[in-house]
């Protein structure tokens, strides 16, 4: 429908090209950091300085194994879990992970950019980023309807399904109309994203993060409420749901950042007036009598 992940592969060096990269990746039977096989064991009792975190995907075993790199996942309860398993970050027993640096160098050859430019090269992959982020809680708001809607064909309650609650019915339509509206906002993102690029789609990523990060929890929300106990419990996915919908307003940029971006490039195209307001209505009034004054005069 859209290709906007183009924009990547043109700005960063292939996911095959190790030498050129100093992001941790798997390829079959090894795994690489700054471009170099990695072996066991983890390095311990190191100076920790948190550099960043995020979730590691597609590894049985986590590979910050260079030395001067290793992780850590935080679990919900509390705690830490040194070098947890791709199963364990997947199952929810650990939350995102934190990449600690210490005392880690990079070869020059293989810096992926300029030096000093790593704020640049984030912000190039944030745009695409938070389109992705907005697409995928399309789809997690979607699963949550059909849970909701199947909930509410199955149950009764007051000696009435509760297709015949009018509370629920609002709550199906209110999250269909959502729904529809942030995939029409998502796709006019994208379009402009592939037709003008990263810069001049700002503003529209910006609102389809805003607002699908508003639907997403929206829509869980309403079907955790229709499930009652159930839905709060972890037999039923709409837990873990729920806490990842609450977190789609912070990840890449709280929705309160992204908002004043929004506002701010729509006040561009307006400018203040002296005087009364350009809709005053008395102002609008006088000037219409002046300008059509010959018209008043003939039908007099």
């Amino acid at each position: 429908m859209f290709s906007f992940r183009k924009k990547m592969t043109q700005l960063l060096p292939s996911q095959t090209a190790l030498p050129g990269r100093s992001t941790p990746m798997q390829v079959p039977a090894k795994h690489f950091v700054n471009g170099n096989s990695l072996k066991p064991p983890f390095p311990e009792g190191l100076q920790r300085a948190v550099f960043g975190m995020g979730c590691f995907w597609g590894a049985e075993r986590l590979f910050w194994k260079t030395p001067g790199v290793y992780s850590t996942a935080v679990g919900y309860a509390g705690g830490e879990t040194k070098n947890p398993t791709y199963e364990e970050v997947c199952s929810g027993l650990t939350n995102h992970a934190e990449v600690v640096l210490d005392n880690v160098r990079v070869p020059r050859d293989h810096l992926i950019g300029p030096q000093g430019h790593g704020f640049v090269l984030s912000q190039v992959r944030l745009g695409p980023g938070r389109l992705h982020h907005a697409t995928r809680w399309l789809a997690e708001a979607e699963r949550a309807f059909d849970m909701m809607c199947e909930r509410a064909q199955s149950r009764s309650s007051f000696g009435k399904s509760y297709t015949r609650h009018q509370m629920v019915l609002e709550y199906i339509a209110d999250s269909r109309i959502e729904l529809e509206t942030a995939k029409l906002l998502t796709l006019r993102a994208a379009w402009k994203f592939d037709r003008d690029g990263n810069r001049a789609a700002r503003t529209d990523i910006a609102m389809c993060k805003v607002y699908n990060a508003q639907v997403v929890h929206n829509v869980v929300d309403r079907a955790l409420q229709v499930h009652g106990s159930l839905g709060y419990s972890g037999d039923m996915p709409l837990e873990s749901m729920y806490r990842m919908a609450r977190m789609a307003s912070l990840v890449d940029g709280a929705n309160e950042v992204h908002k004043v971006t929004i506002a701010k490039s729509e006040l561009k195209r307006y400018a203040p007036v002296e005087g009364w307001p350009s809709e005053h209505i008395p102002t609008r009034l006088a000037a219409a009598r002046e300008r059509f004054a010959h018209m008043l005069e003939a039908a007099a």
